[in-house]
């Protein structure tokens, strides 16, 4: 016979005591949750001491997928580190963890000191913890201020929603550029990370014309840290007048750091000193054209 369980929200029985258990909460939220991460604020900031300063926010935690998920509440506060070594730089992980025993039930948030060396590498959080961001701490240092900034943890993203904008590279100017038959150019970098396997949606943008009263054919395709995005390549013939090309691509991206990016270049012209043109101002209307862009959306967790 399966074991008896009660909803979120239900009072025990006062007979027996019996309702929900601090298992069966956790595991009521993991059912809500993709990945754990960063769910709001948790912003951080150096000091003028041996310190790191996060401020309010909440992150989702698990120690293990048999042990559900906790949302931790974290209140504003600073994490004290050692001065920098006096050879080498080392790499900060400020994160959270969820105690859990008979003693202690409270969130914790700490630094990993990395090891000081030439090339210095970032240390592992550990299973039940959460990473909120990474810092490097050059050698000599005698507070947070001389620290590098590196990167946030990941968002932790509901089941079925979705993080939005994962990042746009846009160059709002007028530009050109020629090249030869399929010479390749490969342009506008947008990195991100997501905490589980993701789809998204990769879309370029721009507003053009060929130089030269002439026509040229222009291929664009998408690329996936540096390999080619099966089936998303596509192509435009442009002339004289301004003309809007907005390709997109969806695909599937894994838990990790990502970068995407474009591969443009042309595949047929009229005149060899032909090229194109793209827009973003005339220069005397209001208005803006697309200029030359390349937005990455989240779809959702796969």
């Amino acid at each position: 016979m399966a074991e008896n369980t009660t909803g979120l929200g239900i009072a025990p029985l006062s007979t027996t005591g019996e309702g929900v258990t601090p298992l069966m909460h956790r595991r009521t939220i993991a059912g809500r949750w993709a990945n754990i991460g960063i769910v709001s604020g948790l912003t951080l900031s150096t000091t003028d001491s041996m310190a790191y300063r996060v401020s309010d926010g909440v992150a989702v935690v698990s120690s293990s997928s048999l042990d559900g998920m906790v949302e931790m509440p974290i209140n504003a506060q600073e994490i004290k580190v050692s001065a920098g070594d006096s050879t080498y730089s080392r790499i900060d992980v400020i994160y959270a963890y969820q105690a859990n025993t008979a003693t202690d039930n409270t969130v914790h948030v700490e630094c990993l000191e990395g090891t000081p060396a030439a090339t210095p590498q970032r240390p592992e959080v550990p299973a039940n913890g959460v990473m909120i961001g990474v810092y490097t701490l050059p050698a000599k240092a005698t507070s947070t201020k001389a620290a590098k900034f590196a990167y946030y943890g990941v968002k932790a993203c509901l089941k079925g929603a979705s993080l939005g904008m994962l990042g746009r590279n846009w160059e709002k100017r007028d530009g050109d550029y020629g090249g030869g038959v399929r010479e390749w150019y490969y342009e506008l970098p947008v990195s991100f990370t997501v905490g589980c396997e993701h789809l998204i949606m990769a879309q370029f943008e721009m507003t053009a014309n060929a130089w030269n009263g002439s026509f040229n054919t222009q291929l664009v395709s998408f690329q996936l840290d540096g390999a080619e995005v099966e089936a998303s390549a596509s192509e435009r013939r442009f002339g004289t007048d301004w003309e809007d090309w907005s390709p997109f691509k969806i695909f599937k991206v894994s838990k990790g750091y990502h970068t995407v990016r474009i591969r443009i270049g042309c595949t047929n012209k009229e005149k060899e000193d032909t090229g194109i043109s793209y827009h973003y101002s005339n220069g005397s209307d209001p208005f803006t054209y697309k200029g030359y862009c390349l937005t990455v959306y989240d779809l959702g967790a796969v």
